[in-house]
């Protein structure tokens, strides 16, 4: 078993040397999101391969790749008195503190990005966000944010801090962003929230349980795991550290709780959604071009997403690729709708699991297309 010492709370692949591209290339910053439980280390290979598929020595771009776990889901003590997690010192912590959590650390990323610019580049720093699952939404609920900002401040003709960074594309993969409560999972989880006291006596059985198992050793304590959920050795490992932690279990049944009560209708406007019309003013054009471009990736059969869910959204509010010329230079351009696929395999929805090379391979695609894009123009 891996010790929990070596299963991170952080994780950076920074953008390669320019030795190997031009030196003024541009440089994506790659922002990850996690899903519930969000312990960043179960996507430590997602994350290095995407960053390998990102970073092609024939690039003209280059790509730096950030995650970190969600508050109340560190393995280790020390990550909860970092800079961001200091503003967040009493848990539980339900949606909106992780949605406010993932801000701050998002604006101590970007305000550390616009200095390095400053004196680096005369190009705005460019950001592309990922999500899983969870994270899916609580990207969509950053980006509403950041337009409400910009839209105040554009109002009152003021500087925003916003407009220093480019937010290019967001990128959610099996995205749990309506209707989560309408899955078979989401009613399962639901049922068992609603009861009293719920989180407290499954978090206080399995604290007693991996107490008494820990007494044998942990490589008991992974044996069991591995056992009843059928997890390679690098995801049991990062369980089993995730199990021992003081309070990650009731955060995790705390969270999902505010999950099924929050996470329901459609809540995003076209600023965020996009729409297939033309542009008919110059302010209008100007939004179109500035606005972020959002891919939507799904499983084929997802139980924390309803199929009529998917479905309806999808028919609502996207497009898919297999609809379009993707290929052409700048046709991401003509119709600012998201892109909604359907994974032709069956690509589970906890993909970080067993599945993190194919997923990785699909987001780095849709990735080189907002490069294309921003080369083309």
């Amino acid at each position: 078993m891996a010790s929990p010492a070596h299963i991170p709370d952080e994780i950076y692949f920074p953008p390669p040397s320019s030795s190997t591209s031009a030196p003024d290339s541009d440089i994506y910053h790659i922002l990850f999101v996690p899903g519930n439980p969000g312990c960043i280390a179960y996507y430590q290979t997602f994350l290095a391969t995407l960053h390998q598929q990102v970073n092609d020595p024939t690039s003209s771009s280059r790509s730096a790749v950030y995650g970190r776990s969600l508050r109340g889901f560190e393995i280790h003590a020390s990550s909860s008195h970092s800079p961001v997690a200091s503003h967040f010192k009493k848990g539980p912590w339900g949606l909106q503190a992780e949605i406010d959590f993932t801000e701050v650390l998002l604006h101590t990323y970007v305000t550390k990005l616009a200095k390095a610019s400053t004196s680096n580049s005369k190009q705005k720093p460019k950001l592309i966000l990922i999500g899983h699952s969870l994270g899916t939404y609580i990207i969509l609920e950053l980006l509403r944010r950041r337009n409400e900002r910009l839209r105040k401040a554009r109002q009152k003709g003021e500087w925003s801090r916003d407009a220093e960074v480019a937010i290019e594309a967001a990128v959610l993969l099996f995205p749990t962003v309506v209707d989560i409560a309408k899955s078979p999972n989401g009613r399962t989880i639901g049922w068992v929230a609603g009861l009293p006291y719920a989180a407290a006596v499954v978090s206080t059985f399995v604290r007693l349980l991996v107490g008494a198992l820990k007494m044998f050793g942990a490589a008991v304590l992974l044996a069991v795991v591995k056992c009843f959920t059928n997890m390679p050795d690098d995801s049991a490992a990062v369980t089993a550290a995730w199990l021992m932690t003081k309070g990650g279990v009731y955060q995790s049944l705390h969270l999902a709780k505010d999950e099924m009560k929050e996470m329901t209708e459609d809540k995003w406007d076209d600023e965020i959604w996009g729409a297939a019309a033309s542009a008919t003013t110059e302010d209008e054009e100007k939004s179109k071009s500035s606005r972020t471009k959002l891919f939507f990736y799904y499983s084929a059969k997802d139980h924390w997403i309803a199929d009529h869910t998917r479905d309806g959204l999808i028919a609502i509010r996207g497009r898919r690729t297999r609809d379009m010329a993707v290929e052409k230079a700048g046709e991401i351009g003509h119709d600012q709708r998201p892109i909604m696929d359907i994974d032709d395999g069956d690509v589970p929805h906890g993909f970080c699991i067993r599945h993190s090379t194919p997923i990785a391979l699909k987001t780095a695609e849709y990735i080189r297309q907002v490069m294309q894009k921003s080369l083309s123009t």
